[in-house]
């Protein structure tokens, strides 16, 4: 069998780091319509002297003392005397700062919320998905202030029958719980005081509620009388 001739190899592609930049290829065009993203502006940084270290003079052991018992009088439990009874053999004097560094955060978390439904407009999945609660625009208040704010979510309103009243409207009467009335606190229900009948319930023993007027129902608290609820989604940021 003849041997057929291997064609030959050339020499490697070059390397990463000797491949030529766009701008040393020959016919290299940029493409046209592109414009890079603008730099960030520079930031302006004003130059402040800088503030001369106070010489506040040597300190005696006797000052020394004296300092160290006032800061210990100002914290509880903390004792006195070691500070009388240790020795100082030497005092260095010298300048430290205090400083306070602060952060500026954001929380975002949601909840459901309810309110008597009164016909308004209900802005309901129908209209499209609720957004994410990191894509709602919401106002930043003052820097540095801790503040809650709080803003419904678009699309997750909805209208439901009062989970309390059932949509009757009226819920027991918590007073009476129900019966319309109470025992007379004047005569215990027995309708006389003595030989006379009892001025408080007329004798009849019992007397008719305050809170629901003797008929044992009131109005429905949660939904406000009217049966129904609107429930929705808020989003509740904090600063």
């Amino acid at each position: 069998m003849d041997e057929k001739k291997m064609p030959g190899f050339g020499p490697p592609p070059p390397g990463i780091a000797v491949c030529p930049t766009p701008h040393d290829n020959d016919g290299y065009i940029p493409d046209e319509g592109v414009v890079m993203p603008p730099t960030a502006p520079p930031l302006d940084i004003p130059t402040q002297e800088r503030m001369p270290l106070v010489d506040l003079g040597s300190l005696s052991d006797e000052d020394v003392r004296d300092a160290c018992v006032q800061f210990a009088s100002e914290n509880c439990c903390y004792g006195k005397k070691f500070i009388r009874e240790t020795a100082l053999p030497q005092i260095y004097n010298g300048c430290s700062f205090h400083y306070q560094l602060e952060t500026f955060g954001e929380k975002r978390e949601t909840a459901e919320r309810h309110e008597p439904y009164r016909g308004e407009y209900i802005d309901g999945p129908e209209n499209g998905i609720p957004p994410a609660a990191w894509d709602i625009p919401v106002t930043i208040p003052a820097m540095f202030v801790p503040t809650i704010g709080k803003v419904e979510i678009p699309h997750t309103a909805r209208v439901k029958e009062c989970f309390r009243c059932v949509g009757n409207c009226r819920v027991r009467c918590e007073s009476c719980y129900g019966r319309g009335g109470n025992t007379c606190w004047n005569c215990h229900g027995s309708g006389r005081r003595g030989t006379h009948s009892c001025s408080s319930c007329g004798g009849g023993g019992r007397q008719r509620c305050w809170n629901c007027s003797g008929s044992g129902q009131v109005k429905c608290g949660t939904c406000d009388g009217i049966g129904r609820l609107r429930h929705f989604m808020i989003l509740i940021i904090t600063w």
